[in-house]
Order: C-alpha cells, then structure tokens, then sequence
C-alpha cells in the first residue's frame, strides 16, 4: 500500500510541470541595431506579441495604441520619402529634356514639393518615437503581471530536520 501511495506521489509530482500554464516574461535580446523579443527560448514576431499580449488588459491596450501610433508614422515617413523621390525624379527629367532640347534653362526640381515631402518625413518620427515607448510599456505591463514564471524550468526542494519534512515544488 505504501508503495502505490509513494508510487502515485512521484508521478504527481513529476507531472505537475507539464500541466503548469504559467507563461514566462519576455526579453528582449539586441542584435546588431535589431531587437529580437524572447519568449520561452522562442523569437517571437509581431503577430505572436500581439496573441501574447491580448490576454491582458492593460496591455494589450498599449499595444494597441502603440500599432496606430507607428502605422501613422511609418505612412508619414513613408509618404514623406515618395513624395521627395518623385518630386526629384520629376525635375530630373525635365531637366534632361530641356538639355537635350537645346536649352540651357534649367530650372531644377519644385522646392515646394519637396519642402513638403520633408515636412512629411519629419512629422512622422515623433509618431514613431511614441508608438516605440507604447511598446515597450506594453511589454512591461505584460511582464509585470502576476502569474507570470521568471525564471524558466521546475525545481523540487526536500527539507528535512529532526522534527518535520517539507517539500517545495517551483514550476
């Protein structure tokens, strides 16, 4: 009888890790100018953060205001450098054809234009700057969710004095 009760005890035990569901923090590990997020020994890409973190809350939230705020400033940075590459493209082949008509007027590119395609450049890094810091919030607010397992793997710790035995199970 004691032997089956022991028996069972062990596999209790040793069971009791894989039915755990705590999920672990994640990293963040900088490579180079890239920042790989770390989950579980795994790189993990936007839409896995997004799945991660739409379990909580808070921040998911920031996640999600952090998505708006650099989809914004990507499409300003983004529309900004179009606008500057036409406008240059542009001037170019009106300069070449007014070489090649025999004209030596050249009046070069509309520096209105292209005033404008850098105000659109500029007013987007701010939107960036701030989509980045959401991100991070976010993460940290998943991170500082209870629950949550902080140092990988399981331990098992028998103590033993004159008195009494205990036994501490970590997962």
């Amino acid at each position: 009888m004691k032997t089956v009760m022991i028996i069972a005890l062990m596999g209790i035990i040793c069971s009791l890790p894989v039915r755990a569901q705590v999920s672990s923090t994640i990293t963040v590990e900088k490579k180079g100018l890239a920042k790989h997020y770390i989950q579980n020994g795994e790189r993990l890409d936007h839409k896995e953060i997004r799945s991660v973190l739409s379990g909580y809350p808070g921040s998911a939230d920031e996640f999600k205001k952090s998505s708006r705020n650099s989809g914004i400033g990507l499409g300003l940075v983004a529309g900004g450098c179009l606008v500057i590459g036409a406008n240059s493209i542009i001037g170019t082949i009106k300069d070449l054809e007014a070489l090649n008509s025999g004209s030596m007027n050249i009046s070069g590119s509309n520096t209105g234009i292209f005033l404008a395609g850098c105000g659109m450049a500029v007013a987007g890094i701010p939107f960036l700057l701030r989509g980045n810091s959401q991100f991070i919030r976010s993460i940290n607010l998943y991170n500082s969710q209870p629950g949550l397992s902080h140092s990988p793997g399981t331990s098992i710790v028998v103590a033993v004095t004159p008195v009494s035995a205990g036994l501490k199970i970590c997962f």
